[in-house]
């Protein structure tokens, strides 16, 4: 799927949408309630392992094609501010085989097409205050995460993908946060590393948030813009995207899904 239908698909899910912002759990964009949240997420989308030459002109390429699967579970401690979850997913990837202009090295990766599962658990905790929140996990998994970045493809273990993390600062209505291996699903929903800003300025029914994407499994930065609706009884429905390209290669996914938080206690 070329570059131009990921963002006609893009669009398409975020043009219905106002720019008024509500917000619900860290386990996305920002903060946990007092009762539990429960996420289910699924997504798409395309990146490429690019080589280049001393002056940086593209020499070789393999694309690939994922799917991936997310989701969370996160439960508030009443009276205490912080909150404990898992997170957890599966991702598939398509690889290409060598093309005409030469072979991508990375490690563990041959010549031929492969096809390469990982499946992963996120245990983690939140601790939550007015004006911001930090949160720390442990990632385990099957395999290690694939990065296609010249230098970290070839590195054999990324320990830094063993850990999660994210820091916010700022109130619900307004915040900028950073996150690392927290997404929801991990490709789709953005990438390894989000950065950016957020809120819920009018008490809407859309939360938004709207960033950067980097870290990999793509080269390089995208932009990333999630949001949805939230709907009575505590049901919201999330469109989560990254867009971008890398070697003129397609590096954007797209995933949507579900979530419900029960009422506080």
């Amino acid at each position: 799927m070329s570059r131009n239908h990921w963002c006609l698909i893009a669009l398409t899910a975020l043009a219905p949408i106002s720019v008024q912002v509500q917000t619900h759990g860290d386990t996305t964009t920002v903060i946990a309630s007092d009762g539990t949240r429960f996420e289910v997420m699924g997504g798409v989308g395309e990146y490429a392992f690019i080589s280049r030459g001393c002056e940086g002109e593209v020499i070789g390429k393999r694309p690939v094609s994922f799917r991936d699967l997310g989701g969370a579970v996160e439960h508030g401690i009443p009276g205490t501010g912080f909150s404990v979850g898992v997170r957890g997913g599966w991702m598939h990837d398509d690889i290409a085989g060598v093309t005409e202009s030469g072979v991508v090295p990375a490690s563990g990766l041959g010549a031929e097409p492969l096809e390469v599962e990982n499946r992963y658990v996120n245990p983690y905790f939140t601790y939550e205050r007015p004006r911001g929140s930090v949160g720390l996990g442990w990632v385990l998994h099957d395999k290690e995460f694939i990065t296609t970045g010249e230098g970290a493809r070839k590195q054999n273990e990324h320990p830094l993908n063993d850990v999660s993390w994210h820091m916010r600062i700022g109130s619900e209505q307004h915040y900028v946060a950073a996150r690392w291996m927290e997404g929801v699903p991990l490709y789709s929903s953005g990438g390894y590393f989000t950065l950016g800003v957020g809120g819920h300025p009018d008490n809407g029914p859309v939360p938004l948030f709207v960033g950067l994407g980097a870290g990999g499994p793509y080269e390089g930065a995208g932009l990333v813009i999630q949001t949805g609706y939230d709907f009575p009884a505590g049901v919201t429905a999330n469109v989560r995207t990254r867009l971008g390209t890398s070697g003129s290669e397609n590096a954007s996914g797209v995933s949507i899904g579900l979530s419900y938080g029960t009422p506080r206690p």
